[in-house]
């Protein structure tokens, strides 16, 4: 037996745990990596299981055999039955992080061995300066507890880079409004009429439409997730805006689909976060429109104020953006008026939010006072662009205007 520390049976405990309950890949490839496991074949499985859930595609003993030998590998980890013992051979899927502890422990151990073996080689070579020796050691063993990268890096010369087809990178979802894995969040005071802006885009872009300049471009697949209003509220609200939608281009090769939940959700909570990810993941989006913000995170007694939620908020969002390659629109309420009693067109909560998106927009009625319009708003930013888009720097209510539109659009 090899006197090189290693488990076989709880690398392949991790690797059954993974195929038995895909809730766990995630957990898993964040503190591990396949060089952390002693066989190669193993750390194959562990790659091969990760690539497939990050692209939205359930791992099991079938597709991950089949995603094998289509890659001609499956023999670098035996056959169309090692999968299949691998997960039988594994007491419980509910220990995977026990597997990986282990795991863990001992490639630490052999990098250590590497690290201590290369130390008494060069502590014999005569003509390398001992102090070099020890300090570029001091320096490596201060970072032996972290994950240990073994591949050929993914960088790219800037030269490279910039020969890349640029629409390409991000293209746009709905034109010169939003890209693809760009955020927008829309912020208003209540009944400004943002959650119907919102539904306004997302129809449009459903049906091919460019919703200000009225251009036929493209359509997209679209999903509303509304967390908070009544349904007669949304009923209202589509049937105004598919009025006039459906008469100008009643063509649509996509769907627009509507998530309900008026009940609210906390996408801090599993349950509610995984539902959320059942339906993008199925549905496949180009474009989702979330909201009211407030309406889909709680704070805890355990947080220090509203960062922690946050953050942790965001970090899911963007893991769901880059997973499924969707672009994010989320409207929310503006705060309480300040002691001059304006209020602020940024988002309500924590300093996060606001530098988080790619593009915030605030909808300020024109006027000021009681004079102000309920149905005609000045696009302001609270956050600079970080791309150039074609948001209209004014938009008014078409019922105001005598408009079958519900939104128009001035850029003057």
């Amino acid at each position: 037996m090899s006197d090189i520390p290693h488990n076989t049976e709880a690398e392949e405990c991790v690797i059954g745990s993974m195929l038995l309950n895909n809730q766990g890949i995630e957990a898993l490839s964040e503190s591990m990596v396949s060089t952390d496991f002693y066989t190669t074949g193993h750390g194959l499985l562990f790659d091969t299981i990760v690539s497939m859930y990050t692209h939205g595609i359930k791992a099991d003993v079938v597709t991950v055999t089949n995603a094998l030998s289509q890659g001609g590998v499956l023999d670098q980890v035996g056959d169309r039955s090692t999968l299949a013992k691998l997960v039988s051979n594994t007491p419980s899927a509910m220990s995977a992080r026990h597997y990986a502890g282990i795991v863990l422990d001992l490639s630490l151990r052999r990098r250590l061995m590497a690290e201590a073996n290369e130390l008494a080689h060069q502590a014999r070579d005569m003509t390398l300066d001992v102090s070099d020796v020890l300090e570029s050691h001091q320096s490596l063993v201060a970072t032996l507890g972290s994950t240990l990268i073994d591949h050929e890096p993914d960088d790219i010369a800037v030269e490279d880079f910039m020969k890349l087809p640029k629409d390409k990178m991000s293209p746009w979802v709905v034109h010169g409004i939003i890209r693809r894995r760009h955020k927008v969040i829309i912020v208003g005071n209540e009944g400004s009429g943002k959650s119907w802006l919102c539904r306004f885009i997302a129809i449009c872009a459903a049906y091919g439409i460019q919703p200000f300049r009225h251009d036929l471009v493209k359509p997209v697949r679209t999903l509303i997730v509304d967390a908070e209003n009544p349904e007669d509220a949304l009923y209202d609200s589509f049937e105004a805006i598919l009025r006039k939608v459906t008469d100008f281009n009643p063509q649509s090769e996509t769907v627009n689909r509507l998530w309900h939940r008026p009940q609210g959700m906390n996408l801090r909570n599993r349950v509610d976060l995984a539902e959320l990810e059942n339906v993008i993941r199925i549905r496949r989006p180009d474009l989702v429109c979330l909201g009211p913000l407030y309406a889909v995170y709680e704070n805890s007694s355990k947080d220090f104020g509203w960062e922690t939620a946050a953050r942790e908020v965001q970090g899911v969002l963007k893991k769901l953006m880059v997973r499924y390659d969707f672009a994010l629109m989320i409207e929310d309420h503006a705060p309480q008026a300040d002691g001059a009693g304006k209020r602020v067109m940024r988002p309500y909560g924590s300093s996060f939010w606001r530098r988080w998106p790619d593009i915030g927009i605030g909808m300020e009625p024109l006027g000021s006072g009681d004079e102000e319009s309920d149905s005609a708003f000045k696009l302001t930013r609270w956050r600079g662009d970080r791309v150039v888009t074609d948001w209209p720097k004014y938009i008014e209510r078409g019922t105001v205007t005598n408009s079958p539109w519900p939104f128009l659009g001035r850029w003057e």
